[in-house]
């Protein structure tokens, strides 16, 4: 289990890949949670611009060259697109659920690199000097996330025959797993706010996501492979998946016996 949470980063730059991989064959932005109009302006331009900056941090992360760096401008990229614009249309339209998981994915996404960021060592003076900038994303990213998983939590209750209609046919017990999964969300959330049983609940978070992958998105992008917002739907739980194993990475017997301590990317200003 310790070899799949450590494969966090990793399952995190892959999808980060498989997100630019769509900008680049569509020339927009994935459209489950960053849809573009399509009378928009510098549309194109604009997938490939970030889908090129995306790409080489994500290869940047994978082969450990300047990792830090890169993760946080991943991170700033998703925080970008977060105000603008997500943070405008959502207030527009603030009953939509739609806006509301398109809103919370890339919110999630710039928390999860942000936290990756702060993971990495420094190797360079620039990381050196935006290091404790850095830790303090982390850490309020960190709850940020708690936030955006426990509203998905929520969203689970509210539209729970919904969410049951995507569960394959052939899984017994849809009403059974569907309680699963918005105790999984819930648990989280609380899990990383109280500092309780963080690694187990994250674990647990990051394996269910996986599973989504390999049982839910897998299959249905074999069966539709020229679809995008099947080859989005999956990337978004393999990125998720990767952030979770992030924060659970950070809770090993070392982490909770000083849990009160302020996390060495901290220490200096």
């Amino acid at each position: 289990m310790q070899q799949v949470i450590n494969s966090g980063k990793y399952l995190f730059a892959i999808a980060i890949l498989g997100f630019s991989a769509i900008q680049f064959a569509t020339g927009s932005l994935p459209s489950e949670f960053m849809p573009l109009p399509a009378s928009m302006t510098g549309r194109a331009f604009l997938a490939y611009l970030t889908g090129g900056i995306m790409t080489v941090a994500a290869v940047c992360i994978i082969i450990n060259r300047h990792a830090k760096l890169a993760a946080a401008i991943i991170g700033i990229v998703f925080l970008l697109f977060l105000i603008y614009p997500h943070i405008p249309k959502l207030l527009s339209n603030v009953h939509n659920p739609g806006e509301w998981v398109a809103f919370l994915e890339t919110l999630a996404f710039s928390c999860g690199a942000f936290i990756l960021a702060d993971k990495l060592p420094v190797v360079s003076a620039i990381e050196f000097k935006w290091r404790t900038a850095i830790g303090k994303a982390a850490l309020v990213g960190s709850y940020l996330f708690a936030i955006a998983i426990l509203i998905f939590g929520i969203q689970h209750i509210m539209y729970e025959k919904f969410i049951i209609t995507l569960i394959p046919s052939w899984i017994p017990g849809k009403v059974f797993w569907s309680y699963v999964v918005k105790a999984a969300f819930l648990s989280s959330a609380i899990s990383i706010v109280l500092k309780f049983k963080t690694r187990l609940a994250l674990s647990l978070l990051g394996l269910m996501f996986l599973l989504w992958v390999l049982l839910l998105h897998g299959p249905r992008v074999f069966k539709n492979p020229t679809i995008e917002p099947e080859w989005t739907s999956f990337f978004v739980a393999l990125a998720m998946s990767g952030i979770s194993f992030l924060i659970a990475s950070g809770y090993g017997r070392k982490e909770r016996n000083n849990i009160e301590k302020v996390s060495p990317s901290m220490k200096t200003v």
